[in-house]
């Protein structure tokens, strides 16, 4: 039968490896897609090569940060679909395949902001099905290493995204690149096509949010998993990379840095996959928090700035990054875990969309104004996570 109960005690069978490596892929394409516009600045804006797309930095930053918006929308639709996950995935894959082809031929600046939201319908998708997808068709014995594939994928891509920035950069073949990468769209979404349906609990019957928001039991569960998700973007991750890059194009070698950036949070994920079922969510997360805080004093202050980027990479990837994710299908019962998940990624995407916002403007003042905010949400979600989050590791799925 071509499906797996969430309840099944099951073996980790060949066909639940395929089924995790191929719907992780879908992560790996999210991080690609968080990533790979920044491979064509210098063509679109920089360049003064008329032979292709011409955009201003307006229209480039409206491009980027729409994305954000997308994937709200696509968040909150989700939760009018009642079909399976598997076939959500499809359609996202085919919703990715649409926005990758809008940018490869997109001829004025519309066309690409729209391409930009389309992809962004795709993320929130993503976000929402994917880590609940690898939780449910996990071995209990193995829910630590496939909640984590999501956030590692994500960072896998984004990784491949700055190697890919390394050659598909110029006018002459930025269009090869896409090509390659609109063909690997391809193969994955035929391969979607045979992973296994993610069934829920016989019997259980999927509520709504309103029902989530209105439950009594709900409200703990419900307030971790948005300060949880709102403490990932908070942590300041994305104003680390944007800093980063200022910092690493004043060196000899400024590919080499951004790229050990990807490396780094690659390896912390992994890492952190293989220690998350020993020492919990809780003691990790919360020792994330501290080394995040500790690296983010460092670039407050202006100091030891190299030694608090990769710090703050290496703290965020062992617990900020990887858990919140699947951490929100183990706080909530079946039934709840669609709606909990929309609101926890839905938190996430507009976490980062203000952050987006905001961030430049701070750092303009000053690192201590760009980034003290940040230490303070981290030594806050620490507190919180120390005062109300109960252990998750080897429990079964309900409300804390």
């Amino acid at each position: 039968m071509d499906s797996i109960n969430a309840t099944q005690e099951q073996k980790l069978s060949k066909k639940t490896i395929f089924s995790g490596i191929t719907i992780a892929t879908a992560s790996f394409i999210f991080g690609v897609n968080l990533c790979i516009l920044n491979t064509f600045k210098k063509i679109f804006v920089e360049s003064e090569i008329k032979n292709t797309l011409s955009v201003n930095e307006q229209q480039w930053n409206n491009a980027i940060s729409i994305i954000c918006v997308g994937a709200m929308i696509s968040n909150f639709s989700i939760s009018f679909f009642k079909c399976n996950r598997k076939y959500l995935l499809i359609l996202n894959g085919i919703i990715n395949l649409v926005g990758q082809l809008g940018v490869r031929f997109s001829r004025i600046p519309i066309h690409l902001v729209a391409s930009r939201f389309v992809i962004g319908l795709g993320s929130g998708i993503t976000t929402a099905i994917v880590p609940l997808y690898l939780l449910n068709i996990s071995p209990t014995k193995y829910k630590g290493i496939f909640g984590s594939l999501h956030q590692l994928s994500t960072c896998t891509g984004i990784f491949f995204a700055q190697l890919f920035s390394f050659y598909f950069n110029k006018e002459d073949n930025w269009k090869t690149g896409m090509n390659y990468f609109i063909s690997f769209l391809i193969l994955h979404s035929f391969f979607t096509f045979f992973v296994d349906k993610s069934e829920e609990v016989s019997g259980s019957e999927t509520k709504s949010l309103f029902s989530l928001i209105s439950c009594p039991n709900a409200r703990r569960s419900l307030f971790v998993a948005i300060f949880v998700h709102l403490g990932q973007q908070l942590s300041g991750i994305r104003a680390v990379i944007f800093y980063s890059s200022k910092i690493f194009a004043k060196k000899s070698n400024p590919n080499f840095y951004t790229g050990f950036v990807g490396f780094c949070l690659m390896i912390g994920t992994i890492f952190s996959m293989f220690i998350v079922d020993k020492f919990g969510r809780k003691k990790l997360l919360m020792f994330s928090c501290l080394l995040a805080a500790t690296n983010l004093l460092f670039l407050a202050l202006d100091y030891l700035v190299l030694l608090g980027i990769f710090g703050f990479i290496i703290g965020y990837s062992l617990g900020l990054g990887p858990i919140p994710w699947f951490l929100t299908g183990e706080i909530f019962p079946e039934a709840y875990k669609k709606p909990g998940g929309i609101i926890g990624s839905t938190t996430n995407w507009l976490s980062n969309y203000i952050t987006a916002m905001f961030f430049p403007g701070w750092l303009d003042r000053s690192p201590m104004y760009g980034f003290m905010p940040f230490f303070s949400s981290m030594i806050i979600l620490m507190i919180y996570l120390a005062l109300y989050l109960r252990e998750t590791k080897n429990r079964k799925p309900g409300f804390i």
